[in-house]
Formats: structure tokens, C-alpha cells, sequence
């Protein structure tokens, strides 16, 4: 749906602030919207450079339509030229948010020197207050350099306020707060504006020697910064400070849809608009029109085409929005509704080329659908009109008779073998001619039968497999001896195919569990005979082996000097704990490389000669867990 706003300005006098707007380009020198760039909208074009610059939301949340400073490292710098370094008088607007309250907050300064107050600039006072200030460029940062005005309103954290400022000369600046006129306090007192040839820019300026400081920076938004080399009168004032939040509704009307001969309603949203409607203005593609707030149509035939819709008003804001009308016949029945099929028949349905769009019983749309079982199937065929469901019934024939099984062997010393079905509900045709629902072998092979359903519409092949030996366990089932590690899987699966096992501790399964090392027997069989067997299994540690030193002599000779376990595998969790034998904790380390030297706590002492305590804890990662240890234990020290 396309959507268009349309802003406008809502003051008294609208005549009056028109031609204020119109004046304002007088002694213009440059105007930044910062509406998602940084040109210049004067005639001059002196387009500013952005430095660590993001676009936000401005106080009404038009995206991208103001500047958030960090504080740190943002500003947004003027060009470098002689004409924005203009003698009294002077005037400037912002639109700006203090997000961090100090009096630190440089809102904009007209020229940046690292040794001298110069230009003029707008900052947040050490009382939370808007000041305003020149300095002369005479040398340092003193009273003597600059001359400014505070102006008595406390500023708020988070705020929009809507600044504008005329510099006249000495004690003769006006500060204007959000339409308010402010009468505040002067200090310093240099009388004339200089400049040092710097670069002006929003949000950064010097207040000490940048050898000393580094210069300050904004923490805020800006948004619609004006700089006049004249001054502004009180109508232009009055203009900027009255200028109102735009309209920021959203109209919007769903594409509309209906049948042909039946009346068709059109609804609109209107939405975040707080003012009634005044005006309403329906265009239609085929050149009808109509001002109609409620309306209603007929169509005798089929068409599909576009609209616009226009409304105004009370508070003068216009919307437009656009749409899509679509009138059609209601969809006719469009599929056959039964079908027979065997269990290994498809049906391909195809509905691409209807006039209309298809959809399942999940709600998706399809333009095909392949059905291979039975069942109840549910389609609707929809368009601009309504909808239409078609119920399908899907009969599927399945040959499925209960058998004695698709695998089968003889055992040996038995003469016979019946394969096939225990069932009559069929005709059977076997490889061998017979017709009955089983029969009898008597070597190995493969024996095909045809069962066809008793229509004589369906029919599918089966084939028996019969071996005449039994299967040589030697040969499947062979297992070498089996070592298990304690600490991790102890489980042993057998192969499921001659299962369940019996197992001489008398439990049966497919799986054993080993705690020790042990010669295992067991007995399995292959549906014939029973057989017996042994597996060896051992059960051992595979744990890290770790070696821990019983005596050492620390002397700082290079022997032995060190106490610590002795691992060659990686290790996780580790903690040595050393005590005397009193039960005082001398030592501790939570690093396997970090020895024990003898020392005692306090640094300045070693550990007299004799037998010391340990405790190290650690773990080790096996079969993906980590098993802990802990080792224990005394040490000797010998000096």
C-alpha cells in the first residue's frame, strides 16, 4: 500500500509566519536540517562533516531526522572559510536534548582554539542553565576573554528544548527558551567577538589550554541548526519557536475484494491522527470519483483496478493512500470428487490452470498435490469473491494378508517348511502354480506368490526367502576379548539378531553390564539350536596415572627442589593443598605448573624440615565426562 504524509505548521496568524519563513533566508548563513544528511538548506551551500555522527528519531519520531553526539568524539564541523566569521550582531535556533547535565555540554561553537576563548557558542552552565557567550581571541581562558549570559531555567535531562539566540554585542544578548523570553545574568568582560581561524562546528569547543584538557564535547541530540549574521526580529522569533509537531497519522485502506452483483464496502484505518476527518476523495483507475465517507458499490462484470484515496483534516493535515479493487465471479466446482487406488498408485492433481487460487486443508496455497494414500482430502478454490470446498475421497486398496513372515530357514534334521498368508481374503497365484494361501518347501529358495484383492483390481508380489541351513554363529557372531574402562561405559551390546542372551550370573537381554574382570558365558540361539559361549572381559582403570613425590629437598640446588604431581595427560578443576601438621594450610595453587618451593605463608619464612600433608583434587575428561580424582597423602621436606 503506498502512503504519503504531509507536514504542515499550525500558528496563529498563518499569513504572518508564511512571510516570516520567507525572510528568514535574509543574512542566512547556513541552516543544517539534519534530516539523514548534513547539507546546508541556505542558499550558500556550505555543507558541514560529520565526525562519529548517528541519525536518530527527532522529538515527534520521524526517523532520521536528528543527531545523537556521544560526548566523546562526535561533532559535526562548519566549513573553514572567512564568512562564518561574522562581527555583531549575530543570532542562532537549535533544537537540542541535554542527556548528560554538567557544565561540560557544548551545544555548538563558532570557532575551536586550544589557547583562547574565540567565536561564539551555546553550553550547558554548572547550574543546569542555557549560556550563551563570545570571546575576543585575545589569549587564554579567563573573564577577560569572553563575555556571556546565563540564563535562569533549569534544563532537564532527556528534554527537547527549542533554543534561539540574539548577539548584539556587550551585555545585550536575548536567550529564548521554548517561545519564553529568559532575563538572565552577564559575566565576563570582553566586548568584542574574534576569531583564531578555527573550525565551527556543533558539539565541541576549548575551555582550557588543549595541552592542559582536552576539549569539551556534547552528550545530546541536535536537530535544525540555523546561523544568522544579523538579527532576527521578534515575528521571526515568534515563527521559529512556534512551529508545531507535524501530522503523524497513517491512513491506509486493505485492498478490497467482493463479488460481482453484490455490494462492495470500502473501510479506511486512520491511524495516531487525533483530529476528525473533513474531506474524503475516492479516484478510481476507470475515471469514476466520489466523496462519499461510507462508500458502497456495485459492479455488474469482472475488473480489477487501482484506487486513491485523499482525506483532510481539522488541524490541515492530508493523507493519500492507494489500493487495489478486485471484483469477480464466485469460483465454480472445479475437481472430481472420489477415486480408487492400489497402495502403489499416485494421483496427480493439477490446478495451475485455474482462474482462481487453491489451497490445502494446512491453508497453503498449492498449484499441485500428489496423493498416494487414502483418505479424506479438502481443498477450497478462493478468489476476490468467496470460496468454494471441495471434499476428496481417496479409496485405496491395500493387499496386506497376515503372514508367517518374509524370512524364513529350514532347520537342519526338519523335512518341511510352510511359508504365506492365514488369510482367504485374497487370490493367490504361487512361482509353483499352487493357488492355496500357503504352502510347503522342502529345500532352500525363493518362492514368489501374486495376491490380487478379490475385484480382481489390485495385486502385489511377495517373496519368501528360504535358506536350508541354520546360520553359522562362528561366522556372525565373534567376539574378541573386551577391555572396558572402569570409570566410563561399562555396557556390552550382543548382535539383537540371536537374541535375547542368556547370561551365567542368570540375567537375559541384549546387553550386559560389566563391574569386573570375569570370563562371561552365555547362550544364544539361531532359531534352530542352542549355543554356548565365552567372552573375556576386562575391566581396568583408564584413567591418567598420576605420581607423587613422597620426599623433596628444597635448597635451590636444581634437584628436586619442587613438589607437585607428576600428570601426562590434561587435566581440569586442579587444586593442591599443602598443610603443616597441625592442620594449617600453608600452600595452595590452582595451577598444575605452579610447584610447591617450602615456602611458608608468609613470604619472608620457608617451611622447616619435616612431614607435610597433602591434598590434591583434579579432574579427567573420559568417554566425554569428566571423572574427578583426588589424591592424598604426606611429603617429606628436607633442607
Amino acid at each position: 500500500m503506498r502512503l504519503s504524509r504531509t507536514y504542515i505548521i499550525v500558528v496563529p496568524f498563518l499569513l504572518l509566519i508564511a512571510n516570516c519563513f520567507g525572510q528568514l533566508e535574509n543574512g542566512l548563513l547556513l541552516h543544517y536540517e539534519l534530516d539523514g544528511d548534513y547539507t546546508d538548506s541556505s542558499p550558500n551551500g556550505y555543507d558541514g562533516t560529520p565526525i562519529d555522527i548517528t541519525f536518530i528519531d527527532d522529538q515527534f519520531g520521524i526517523p532520521s531526522s536528528a543527531v545523537l553526539l556521544n560526548g566523546v568524539t562526535s561533532r559535526v564541523d562548519f566549513p573553514n572559510i572567512p564568512e562564518l566569521e561574522p562581527d555583531f550582531p549575530m543570532s542562532f535556533a537549535v533544537k537540542t536534548r541535554f542527556d548528560l547535565i554538567n557544565g561540560q555540554q557544548i551545544v555548538f561553537a563558532t570557532d575551536f582554539s586550544g589557547s583562547t576563548h574565540s567565536g561564539a557558542w551555546l553550553q550547558l552552565s554548572s547550574s543546569r542553565d542555557i549560556a550563551v557567550s563570545y570571546g575576543n581571541a585575545q589569549g587564554g581562558f579567563t573573564g577577560s576573554t569572553r563575555h556571556g549570559k546565563v540564563a535562569p531555567l533549569p534544563i532537564d535531562a532527556g528534554t527537547w528544548y527549542n533554543v534561539v539566540i540574539i548577539i548584539r554585542g556587550f551585555q545585550d544578548i536575548d536567550i529564548y527558551i521554548d517561545c519564553e523570553l529568559i532575563e538572565g545574568s552577564y559575566n565576563g568582560s570582553a566586548t568584542s567577538i574574534g576569531y583564531t581561524n578555527g573550525v565551527g562546528n556543533l558539539g565541541r569547543k576549548s575551555a582550557n589550554p588543549i595541552a592542559v584538557l582536552p576539549p569539551y564535547f556534547f552528550e545530546g541530540a541536535i536537530d535544525d541548526f540555523w546561523y544568522w549574521d544579523r538579527e532576527l526580529t521578534e515575528e521571526e522569533v515568534l515563527g521559529l519557536c512556534e512551529i508545531e509537531e507535524p501530522c503523524l497519522g497513517s491512513l491506509s485502506v486493505p485492498d478490497i475484494s467482493g463479488c460481482v452483483n453484490e455490494p462492495i464496502e470500502f473501510l479506511l484505518d486512520l491511524e495516531d491522527e487525533n483530529s476528525d476527518i473533513l474531506t474524503y476523495f475516492w479516484e478510481f483507475e476507470d475515471g469514476a470519483s466520489s466523496n462519499s465517507s461510507n462508500l458502497t458499490l456495485t459492479y455488474p462484470n469482472e475488473i480489477t483496478q487501482d484506487f486513491t484515496l485523499i482525506i483532510t483534516t481539522e488541524d490541515d493535515c492530508v493523507y493519500t493512500t492507494a489500493g487495489t479493487l478486485t471484483v469477480e465471479f464466485p469460483p465454480a466446482p472445479f475437481m472430481q470428487n472420489e477415486f480408487n487406488i492400489c497402495s502403489s498408485d499416485e494421483i496427480d492433481l493439477d490446478f495451475s490452470d485455474l482462474p482462481f487460487d487453491v489451497f490445502n486443508s494446512e491453508g497453503e496455497a498449492v498449484v499441485a498435490a500428489l496423493i498416494s494414500t487414502g483418505g479424506t482430502y479438502i481443498f477450497t478454490g478462493q478468489n476476490a469473491c468467496s470460496s468454494f470446498e471441495e471434499v476428496v475421497l481417496v479409496n485405496e486398496t491395500v493387499i496386506d494378508p497376515p503372514s508367517f513372515g518374509d524370512f524364513e530357514f529350514l532347520c537342519q534334521g526338519l523335512d518341511t517348511l510352510a511359508i504365506g498368508f492365514n488369510s482367504s481374503a485374497y487370490d493367490y497365484l504361487w512361482d509353483s502354480g499352487s493357488q492355496e494361501p500357503s504352502i510347503l518347501v522342502f529345500e532352500s529358495g525363493q518362492n514368489e506368490v501374486l495376491v490380487t484383492d478379490t475385484a480382481g483390481i489390485c495385486s502385489e508380489s511377495f517373496i519368501f526367502q528360504v535358506n536350508s541351513f541354520p546360520f553359522a554363529p562362528s561366522e556372525i557372531f565373534e567376539f574378541p576379548a573386551v577391555e572396558i574402562c572402569l570409570e566410563g561405559q561399562t555396557n556390552i551390546n550382543f548382535p539383537p539378531q540371536f537374541g535375547p542372551y542368556t547370561f551365567s550370573d542368570t540375567s537375559a537381554g541384549l546387553t550386559y553390564t560389566a563391574t569386573e574382570t570375569e570370563s562371561l558365558s552365555f547362550t544364544y540361539s539361531d532359531g534352530c539350536y542352542t549355543y554356548q559361549d565365552t567372552l573375556f572381559i576386562s575391566v581396568e582403570s583408564c584413567l591418567c596415572p598420576a605420581w607423587v613425590p613422597n620426599v623433596f629437598t628444597p635448597n635451590e640446588d636444581g634437584l628436586n627442589d619442587l613438589f607437585k604431581p607428576v600428570l601426562d595427560c590434561e587435566v581440569y578443576a586442579y587444586q593442591m593443598l599443602v598443610f603443616n601438621r597441625w592442620g594449617r594450610e600453608i600452600f595452595q595453587s590452582n595451577d598444575i605448573n605452579t610447584a610447591w618451593r617450602g615456602e611458608s605463608p608468609n613470604s619472608d619464612f620457608y617451611a622447616s624440615t619435616g612431614i607435610y600433608v597433602y591434598l590434591i583434587v583434579f579432574s579427567q575428561e573420559l568417554d566425554g565426562l569428566r571423572v574427578p580424582t583426588e589424591l592424598t597423602g604426606t611429603v617429606t621436606l628436607l633442607r
